[in-house]
């Protein structure tokens, strides 16, 4: 009953006022997004995309470092999409309802294996993140405090080969475990030293992500259509079959070839 209801609805979302929406995004996120010569890939794209033909909404993605992309939706040029919610981010935009859990991973080497349960055992060390990124109000809060020290940057690759130097004690990853192999997989000099690597068994967390608008473009009808496309998507399993589809896609991007 409440699938047919969707399926009713989303015959109308077209009707509604539909509009073509800048959509700002990074440009290097796997799984959510992957350059390829064919163009981006991604859950982010394919998401976007099958949320664009049922919302009526046309979604002009454009990629940039996420820093870029963050301070250009911020001054409200156009939304972003992967956007996590903290309470500073939430008094500046409007959020739609989350798409994807995100795994913020922690790696470390393994002659010094960081083993994460808590915040605390976090103290005292000096983490590569990314320039621009929220990890939650109470991870936000613990670096606010001076409980650990997070190092940004803007490359995952440069972060690892920092770790790989002795330079940092972990470094945190988003996108998960298949961000982690996609960027062993395409940096030779960090292939080589793969089995240095050890991935913390607990995640430091799991990240709803959204789009979003600055409050200042007032897009809350455009939220709203698209919190309805990805209910719709998600009652039908669209949704599911896409983060999938991408999972499984970019495993056998990984695999080593047999020839």
């Amino acid at each position: 009953m409440v699938l047919r209801l969707l399926l009713m609805l989303a015959t109308l979302l077209p009707l509604a006022r539909a509009e073509s929406l800048i959509v700002f995004a990074d440009e290097s996120w796997p799984p959510l997004v992957q350059p390829s010569p064919n163009g981006m890939l991604g859950v982010i794209p394919a998401v976007m995309a099958a949320a664009s033909k049922l919302s009526g909404d046309q979604y002009q993605l454009q990629y940039f470092p996420w820093r870029r992309a963050y301070e250009a939706a911020l001054q409200g040029q156009g939304g972003i999409v992967g956007l996590s919610f903290n309470a500073e981010r939430g008094d500046v935009f409007d959020y739609s309802a989350p798409f994807y859990d995100d795994n913020v991973e922690i790696l470390s080497l393994k002659r010094h294996a960081l083993v994460y349960r808590d915040l605390d055992d976090l103290r005292g060390k000096t983490i590569g993140g990314i320039i621009g990124a929220s990890y939650g109000d109470r991870v936000d809060a613990a670096i606010a405090a001076g409980l650990f020290t997070v190092e940004r940057d803007t490359s995952l690759r440069g972060r690892l080969r920092k770790l790989l130097a002795g330079r940092l004690d972990a470094a945190f990853v988003h996108g998960g475990l298949a961000a982690i192999e996609q960027v062993f997989a395409s940096e030779p000099a960090l292939t080589a030293h793969r089995q240095a690597f050890a991935v913390s068994p607990v995640p430091l967390l799991k990240d709803p992500l959204h789009l979003a608008f600055a409050k200042s473009m007032k897009q809350g009808a455009a939220l709203q259509r698209f919190n309805l496309a990805i209910r719709q998507m998600t009652a039908s399993g669209q949704l599911r079959a896409i983060i999938e589809n991408e999972a499984r896609r970019q495993a056998q991007s990984h695999r080593p070839s047999q020839n």
